[in-house]
């Protein structure tokens, strides 16, 4: 799967009002300034090393005063602002961060947080940054301007933190994650791809036992009874089968490798007492089909198919194209299916018929290139980017966006806890429960 390296746009301001006290509802002048000085102390200039004056933070967490990143901009060389990537780098870390849409003069515009509500002078306006943050749209004041509207940014509420370092003795080299599931005792089991190995660790992320595969896998959804079935995408027309068990004595065996005659399966995902795969025949027409699982015996798994079976293939809505990057995710809460493709996400019944679809962009030319979905037990969706996790709603609204210090291959929600994978030997963890 590869992602297109954009970020948001920069963000357009007008008006000569600025909100302070009703930036947060219910409080006083005093409470909000009181609790945006202690937001800020203890903040350093990355550059001067003073306490920041008009503070400035840029996307990979360094802090900087306004006037020393304006400083650092105007050092930059045209051959950097007109850089092929349009990328400037962060003069503390060397990070790549994008040129913001605007003069090069009101960058640090696009760097401030110490604003949470700002106002644009139309709707238009508006729109350009409603992709780029979730806003809450109010009735104009009275002491703005008729075209004005009100926008109040909404912050992330939930941040990513190391978790835990899933390397192995067995491993040769970098763990990479395409996917990740758990059991019903809350054991994380994890598809290492590089590594050609199925991991087991318990709820604190120690590791307890591992199976190492005879094909790389791609994807690994929990099914029913510790079975668990694990794709191999393009590489292999092969699905296997495994018997995992958790602690105390934690077991992980192949009990089943079935062949495919020349159909490939990617993505699936448990669905009520069945589960759904994105299958891709010769001639590259990829489907999903609603498959079953019967257990004849601990030892052996008899499979219905889907191509013997045409009934059994989900029919989709007209518009909907289907690729061997299509992610597919099942929420028991919501009793829905979701779709995720390029920038699309669609939200479907089990019947396959459409509830709404959700475009989701970084500025008005750009797109956010959606990759794996979960979701929790409340109905929230989770759906990852190249460097960001989008947080929704049942109605497909998005509520926040978190960052993350890696590419989120997969990401799953188990025990209150949602586990960030990639290519990386840790594995991360944002915990729901602070919340």
């Amino acid at each position: 799967m590869f992602y297109d390296d954009d970020n948001a746009c920069g963000r357009r301001e007008a008006g000569t009002q600025r909100a302070t006290t009703n930036a947060v509802p219910g409080r006083s002048k005093s409470e909000v300034l009181g609790r945006k000085v202690g937001r800020l102390n203890g903040r350093k200039c990355a550059l001067c090393k003073k306490p920041c004056q008009k503070h400035r933070e840029l996307p990979c967490g360094h802090d900087f005063c306004k006037r020393c990143l304006e400083f650092y901009f105007e050092s930059l060389g045209t051959n950097t602002l007109k850089s092929v990537y349009n990328y400037f780098k962060c003069p503390q870390c060397g990070k790549d961060i994008e040129n913001p849409a605007l003069p090069r003069s009101k960058w640090t515009k696009q760097f401030k947080t110490d604003k949470r509500t700002k106002f644009y002078s139309s709707p238009s306006g508006l729109s350009d940054v409603m992709v780029s943050s979730n806003v809450e749209i109010r009735s104009p004041d009275a002491r703005l301007q008729r075209t004005s509207t009100h926008r109040t940014a909404i912050y992330a509420r939930l941040h990513e933190s190391a978790g835990f370092n899933s390397r192995i003795d067995s491993d040769a080299g970098c763990c990479q994650y395409w996917s990740g599931t758990s059991l019903p005792g809350g054991e994380l089991v994890l598809a290492d791809w590089l590594n050609s190995t199925v991991k087991v660790f318990n709820t604190h992320g120690r590791y307890i036992h591992h199976l190492k595969l005879p094909s790389q896998p791609l994807d690994l959804t929990y099914l029913c009874e510790d079975i668990m079935l694990v794709s191999l995408g393009s590489r292999s027309d092969n699905m296997i089968f495994l018997k995992v068990t958790g602690a105390p004595q934690a077991t992980v065996k192949i009990i089943s490798n079935t062949h495919l005659h020349g159909t490939f399966l990617y993505h699936t995902t448990r669905f009520e007492r069945q589960w759904l795969g994105v299958f891709e025949e010769s001639g590259d027409k990829v489907y999903v089909a609603v498959m079953e699982t019967k257990l004849t015996s601990m030892q052996k798994i008899n499979i219905t198919m889907a191509k013997t079976d045409t009934s059994r293939v989900l029919a989709l809505p007209s518009g909907i194209n289907l690729t061997s990057n299509t992610y597919i995710h099942y929420c028991p809460a919501l009793k829905r299916i979701f779709l995720a493709e390029r920038s699309d996400l669609y939200c479907l019944t089990p019947a396959g018929e459409l509830v709404f679809t959700q475009s989701f962009k970084q500025s008005n030319q750009e797109k956010f290139l959606l990759g794996a979905i979960t979701s929790d037990a409340t109905g929230g969706v989770y759906v990852t980017t190249q460097s960001n996790i989008i947080c929704l709603n049942a109605a497909g609204e998005r509520i926040d966006l978190i960052q993350t210090s890696f590419e989120p291959f997969d990401i799953h929600s188990a025990n209150n806890k949602l586990f960030v994978m990639g290519r990386s030997d840790t594995v991360n963890v944002i915990d729901q429960s602070t919340e």
